[in-house]
């Protein structure tokens, strides 16, 4: 099986805590512009009251957004809707990675100094019955609960 092959060697590395539950919301919205992605999601409250969360990785490479009923019930160490999860070893990962290298990095002296291949991890969050994202990335600049309406991209609100 396909899937089977995808995870072979897939372990959970690390969690990173978010503010708010992906369990009850609606997204995630994506913008993903040159090397910047940054993804907002809502949480609702019982009461109807939402507020956003916002999550901005630092130089991505790659990202997969997948309906999360393409994963099967055996990957559910996949599911976790308070964490992103820092994931190793899937072929996903690897075969960005390579490329990457073969075509970019190997050819920069500061890509190497940088950390090369080895400074990208993969993120992994579960949103609610709706979709697994796959991130690629050097890190995460910024996870933080957005007070201000005003500070959100019009496309959120489509």
């Amino acid at each position: 099986m396909v899937l089977e092959r995808y995870f072979k060697k897939f372990k959970i590395r690390d969690k990173i805590a978010l503010p708010l539950k992906t369990n009850c919301s609606t997204g995630p919205k994506i913008c993903f512009e040159g090397i910047e992605l940054v993804l907002y999601y809502f949480y609702e409250y019982n009461n109807g009251d939402k507020q956003w969360v916002k999550i901005d990785f630092d130089y991505t490479l790659a990202f997969e957004c997948r309906q999360a009923v393409c994963i099967e019930s055996k990957f559910s160490k996949l599911i976790d809707s308070s964490s992103i999860l820092i994931c190793d070893g899937s072929d996903w990962q690897e075969r960005v990675l390579n490329t990457w290298y073969h075509d970019v990095g190997r050819h920069h002296k500061y890509l190497q100094e940088l950390g090369g291949k080895h400074r990208f991890k993969h993120y992994s969050i579960y949103f609610d019955d709706e979709a697994y994202i796959w991130v690629l990335a050097a890190g995460i600049k910024e996870i933080s609960v957005v007070a201000d309406l005003s500070e959100l991209p019009a496309f959120v609100f489509k």
